[in-house]
């Protein structure tokens, strides 16, 4: 995708994404783990640069983020040197948390609870045609 927004999803339960191959379900996957992670499933280090469309000179994710109290705003950029770079902000006042790849990754494990293991984490499942979270 050149430009994709995702609005109106369940705050909560298992969310399906359905669509023919090559459709770009992976990819939306693929954006919400590096914008959590930094990494996808398949990338990481060098390789991450991948990500970035052949016409375009960086890759950004951003994903807004809800806990029982409070909205972040996670956004990450990679160029194709490889640099990266990632912020954390509150939603409501705008004001910036954390900024920089390794305090943001941190501040995102701490309000998770979790951090990125495997090729699959538990709250995404992929299958032929459907792509499925679970929140």
């Amino acid at each position: 995708y050149e430009t994709l927004a995702i609005t109106d999803i369940p705050q909560e339960g298992v969310i399906t994404v359905r669509g023919l191959n090559e459709s770009g379900k992976s990819s939306i996957g693929e954006a919400i783990c590096f914008a959590l992670f930094g990494r996808t499933f398949n990338l990481s280090g060098e390789s991450i640069t991948k990500l970035i469309r052949w016409d375009t000179a960086a890759a950004t994710v951003s994903l807004a983020i809800k806990d029982s109290e409070q909205e972040y705003l996670i956004q990450r950029r990679i160029d194709r040197n490889g640099v990266s770079h990632a912020q954390l902000v509150k939603s409501d006042t705008k004001v910036t948390l954390c900024e920089g790849t390794k305090e943001t990754n941190a501040a995102i494990v701490d309000l998770l609870g979790f951090e990125f293991k495997g090729n699959s984490p538990t709250w995404m499942v992929t299958c032929k045609s459907t792509l499925i979270l679970n929140i």
